[in-house]
């Protein structure tokens, strides 16, 4: 179906009066506004509900990278020592903290 220009601004401006008014009467968007009325009244048994979760991605999901973490060395360990411990695997460098 074709308009004519005055046709298409006459349809536009009522689509978009359509769209405004679809936007607030949005049932979820209704539920939430009346439940932060209801709370910034202070209204009993209202509370506000949990924040979502975040979610953490599973280890098996992430790119392999690295980077070797080791704990618990004694205070005398050196960087040598580790070189030599390492040293047959492959690494891109060793870095000490």
């Amino acid at each position: 179906m074709a308009l004519d220009p005055t046709s298409y601004e006459t349809y536009h401006q009522e689509r978009l009066k359509h769209k405004k008014r679809a936007r607030w009467d949005n049932p979820h968007t209704r539920k939430a506004k009346a439940k932060k009325e209801a709370i910034a009244a202070g209204a009993e048994g209202v509370t506000a509900g949990p924040k979502k979760p975040v979610v953490q991605m599973p280890d098996e999901y992430l790119p392999p990278n690295k980077i070797l973490f080791i704990q618990n060395l004694p205070l005398d360990t050196t960087k040598d020592q580790l070189n030599t411990l390492f040293s047959q695997y492959v690494l891109c460098s060793l870095k000490a903290l």
